[in-house]
């Protein structure tokens, strides 16, 4: 099939406005199974990533804060 492996990124950016915070951007990366990859411009099956609940730490999260 294919030789990369297809993935959503995400990025939320976490801007919490106190006066001692440091801002952060959360990164997390959803790989995609190979039975929603499909070759042309129609997908052959569509993948529901449902509702993301952002409260919630993820285990691979990446997270990359600006040190001022």
């Amino acid at each position: 099939m294919l030789n990369e492996v297809p993935e959503v990124n995400s990025l939320e950016r976490n801007d919490v406005r106190c006066i001692m915070c440091v801002p952060c951007q959360r990164e997390w990366v959803i790989r995609i199974p190979d039975r929603y990859v499909s070759n042309g411009a129609v997908a052959r099956k569509i993948m529901d990533l449902g509702e993301m609940n952002l409260e919630v730490e993820l285990e691979d999260e990446d997270q990359e804060c600006i040190h001022l």
